[in-house]
């Protein structure tokens, strides 16, 4: 009997017929001590994602049919990842979206981390990539910023000893720690099922580590009405330290940018050093990532998200339901 591999690449996959076959073969590629599996968990699709995954023909790929969900708590993407983290023989799983591209270094990368940390979890940036015609282009740009943001703002929150979220785009876990704290059927349901985890694996004294590369490039949301529906899946969080930190910071620079407009005299300099502080942050970590042609963008990401936000707010008053991989759900 062959040994079970050190490493298990779990991925919950929904109609990802376009996207699915070159996910798999860059997992193929990966270069790992210990061994790997790759497990797709196809969750009910409806396209031809089976039919795809079987012609790849590959030894190292399990794939789990779901063809039905009827779990009365969860979300269908908590179940279908807690089914390939049970079936899962590695001790350390890795996680990723099933439009995901990763680099050949990225499951030896986090593994590393995880050694070097002892950590019980590593996660990692996500990357998005515009569509060929480029249509979508400033999502993309937008999304990248956004997400190397975040990592910071988690990791600095996790070496303060606060809640933090990461992102399952991109993470490696122990699986003992997964069931020690009793897996999703403990941890409840969450539209946001990393948010719902990390909390989860922090309340459990588990520790948490980060990383700014390798990163995993995904899909960038194709419209802006599409990032709106995204955004507002992921504010569905709850209350946490995360979501306060962010709330005041992100206050603080509209408070001072109206200030500024009433009273200069008063406001302008903190303005100004606020706006200036925030977008220093942002390119210290896509410095970190080594998106340096991204560093410009650095001046413009915070009003942008912003306005995202107030726009999630807004439309979060009329919409109180989220559709999340061909359910709906209440927020």
């Amino acid at each position: 009997m062959n040994a079970d591999p050190r490493v298990s690449i779990v991925v919950a996959s929904y109609n990802e017929a376009g996207s699915i076959a070159a996910c798999v073969r860059s997992f193929a590629a990966q270069r790992c001590d210990g061994g790997f599996e790759i497990i797709i968990v196809d969750d009910r699709s409806t396209d031809e994602t089976g039919e795809i995954l079987a012609s790849l023909n590959l030894d190292l790929l399990r794939v789990i049919r779901i063809d039905r969900f009827e779990h009365a708590v969860l979300t269908s993407r908590q179940v279908a990842l807690d089914t390939g983290f049970r079936e899962a023989r590695g001790e350390i799983l890795v996680v990723t979206d099933a439009d995901a591209i990763v680099p050949e270094d990225w499951v030896a990368g986090l593994c590393a981390r995880l050694d070097e940390t002892r950590a019980d979890l590593v996660g990692g940036p996500v990357r998005f990539a515009a569509r060929s015609d480029g249509g979508n282009r400033s999502n993309a740009l937008m999304q990248t910023v956004d997400g190397m943001f975040y990592i910071g703002v988690c990791s600095v929150l996790n070496r303060l000893g606060f809640n933090s979220g990461f992102v399952f785009g991109n993470c490696a876990f122990r699986k003992d720690a997964y069931f020690k704290i009793g897996g999703y059927e403990a941890m409840g349901f969450g539209l946001t099922e990393d948010l719902v985890f990390g909390r989860a694996l922090r309340k459990a004294g588990g520790r948490i580590a980060f990383v700014a590369q390798p990163a995993v490039s995904v899909r960038a949301c194709s419209s802006w009405r599409v990032l709106l529906d995204r955004a507002q899946r992921i504010s569905a969080g709850g209350c946490s330290a995360l979501s306060v930190l962010l709330g005041v910071w992100m206050l603080l620079w509209v408070i001072t940018a109206v200030g500024a407009m009433i009273a200069p005299a008063w406001f302008l300099i903190p303005f100004v050093i606020r706006w200036l502080a925030g977008a220093a942050f942002v390119a210290w970590w896509l410095a970190r990532g080594g998106l340096w042609r991204l560093l410009p963008a650095a001046l413009i990401f915070e009003p942008a998200a912003i306005l995202t936000g107030l726009a999630v707010m807004w439309r979060g008053r009329r919409v109180k339901r989220v559709e999340w991989g061909g359910l709906t759900y209440d927020r």
